[in-house]
């Protein structure tokens, strides 16, 4: 923060977005004899949801710094946005030295085990699987990579189609996104999912199964469990 190459005072970068939990530095370069800089935020900058409170850094003389660290609350899904801005500079003569943060939401990962034995009724296969999963806070897709191993017999247990389906452990549920590839890897990302569908991605209340000639009802499954 500080005058600028182009002779005006501003924040460089003017906006940033940064993951939740991480930490912003600012550094007054301004020469000494400026006033001064603060960074500063009110409800008048934006009362965004979960914006949090107030802040005020007070004067930050030439080659000090404010440091501050921004989260979304919990509940908050996605993403939230901090205005703030220099209470020594906001006049129109000094451009507006103002800046925006925004803060998203950290990435969920998530990995199911596949195996015939979840599968309902359980499929006696030697087949099995891995899967891993993030969600994008901001878009609600899903990045997917789904493999399989044990294909002892092409023909039949080769997978015909990857999809994954909203139920519980133990309960057959409709198909709700189908995921591209195959016939043993399947790759991509997903349309955006619903907040429900979050919800119960979150809540092991989502799973992958791998379906087969031999078994087009599924020949492996794997309930989705997530971490944050």
């Amino acid at each position: 923060m500080g005058k600028l190459p182009d002779d005006v005072f501003g924040f460089q970068p003017q906006t940033i977005t940064i993951f939740s939990g991480q930490t912003v530095r600012w550094t007054n370069v301004s020469p000494a004899f400026v006033l001064p800089h603060t960074v500063t935020r009110t409800d008048a900058d934006g009362p965004f949801p979960g914006a949090g409170p107030e802040f005020d850094s007070g004067f930050v003389p030439f080659g000090q710094s404010f440091t501050r660290t921004f989260t979304v609350p919990p509940g908050l899904p996605g993403a939230t946005v901090f205005n703030y801005h220099c209470t020594s500079h906001t006049t129109p003569l000094d451009l507006g030295m103002r800046g925006r943060i925004v803060v998203v939401a950290n990435p969920t990962s998530c990995t199911a085990t596949l195996t015939g034995a979840q599968e309902v009724p359980p499929v006696a296969t030697l087949a099995s699987g891995s899967a891993t999963f993030t969600l994008n806070p901001t878009l609600m897709t899903l990045t997917y990579s789904v493999t399989t191993t044990g294909i002892v017999n092409p023909i039949l247990i080769a997978g015909t189609a990857s999809h994954i389906h909203q139920a519980p452990a133990g309960v057959v549920g409709p198909i709700i996104l189908p995921l591209e590839g195959g016939p043993t890897h399947w790759s991509g990302t997903t349309a955006a999912l619903t907040p429900e569908q979050v919800t119960a991605l979150t809540s092991e209340g989502l799973y992958v199964n791998v379906h087969t000639v031999e078994n087009p009802g599924g020949e492996i499954r794997g309930q989705i469990q997530c971490t944050q």
